[in-house]
């Protein structure tokens, strides 16, 4: 019988490695799609604002300088 060499047995092994890999990133990418599709945890609990928000504790009469003059 005929044997395979070792170059032959570790080709193989590579393109095997090369493969699963491929495999691997094809179920990483179907996964990221799948997970777009629901709104992350952090979108649900942050409130959206809508308009500028005006804070009515600011008081802008202390500053000495105008124009950013010293």
């Amino acid at each position: 019988m005929a044997q395979r060499s070792r170059t032959t047995f570790t080709k193989r092994q590579k393109e095997q490695a090369r493969a699963e890999k491929q495999r691997d990133k094809a179920a990483k990418r179907l996964q990221r799609k799948e997970d777009t599709d629901k709104p992350s945890p952090l979108e649900e609990e942050i409130p959206l604002l809508h308009g500028p928000v005006l804070v009515s504790d600011f008081d802008d009469s202390d500053s000495d300088t105008e124009g950013g003059k010293a």
